[in-house]
């Protein structure tokens, strides 16, 4: 449902809210692989390449996310 929230969010051209609640979801779900992948896009989105890799990085730390999935991450 919140996934569902962020895109909406980004779509309208409320990326800022977007991201706000990604880091909520992450900081609460932090194997939350899907967070991650979004609040790349969006970061990609606004060329924002230092937030980009220090989430993948933050990422990459996290157990319970699959190195497959971590991969994907770091595409």
């Amino acid at each position: 449902m919140l996934l569902r929230l962020v895109f909406y969010l980004n779509q309208k051209g409320d990326s800022g809210s977007a991201v706000n609640v990604l880091n909520g979801l992450i900081e609460k779900y932090p194997a939350y692989a899907d967070a991650y992948l979004l609040l790349g896009g969006i970061y990609e989105e606004q060329g924002k390449k230092s937030e980009a890799r220090e989430m993948v990085g933050n990422a990459f730390g996290v157990e319970g996310i699959p190195d497959q999935v971590k991969q994907r991450i770091g595409a």
